[in-house]
């Protein structure tokens, strides 16, 4: 499985929207998923423009009305990005968060996302912290 940086950012949208308590505004940065920040910006307006995530505000400005900052604190991932996520992944919908954590940390693994498996990580202790 391959991931492009589009599908990094949906995957670990989807993997922190696991946990009960999800924190996009400090869990989605770029530096957490292993992309450059004006690389993640791009991402962001693509998935927003394909409808896989929603309630995202974007602060632009200057010359060429760059992205400066993303606000993510209302960010959901939608229905149709969860269904994307799962069948990129080949997840089952009666998993639960943290199988399903589990099985995004190995899937990145294999592709050598080392980021993705450390954000899989960490999601899964925090699920076990909320049970």
């Amino acid at each position: 499985m391959e991931l492009d940086s589009k599908q990094k950012v949906l995957v670990a949208i989807y993997t922190e929207y696991q946990k009960e308590d999800f924190d996009m505004r400090t869990n989605i940065k770029a530096d957490v998923i292993g992309i450059e920040y004006q690389i993640f910006a791009k991402a962001i307006v693509k998935l927003i423009n394909e409808e896989y995530i929603t309630g995202v505000k974007l602060v632009r400005g200057g010359i060429g009305n760059k992205i400066h900052s993303i606000l993510l604190d209302d960010m959901l991932i939608t229905k149709e990005g969860i269904e994307y996520v799962e069948s990129k992944i080949g997840l089952e919908k009666t998993l639960s968060g943290k199988e399903k954590a589990k099985h995004i940390g190995k899937k990145a693994l294999e592709a050598g996302w080392d980021k993705g498996s450390d954000l899989a990580a960490k999601v899964i202790g925090e699920l076990i912290k909320q049970s």
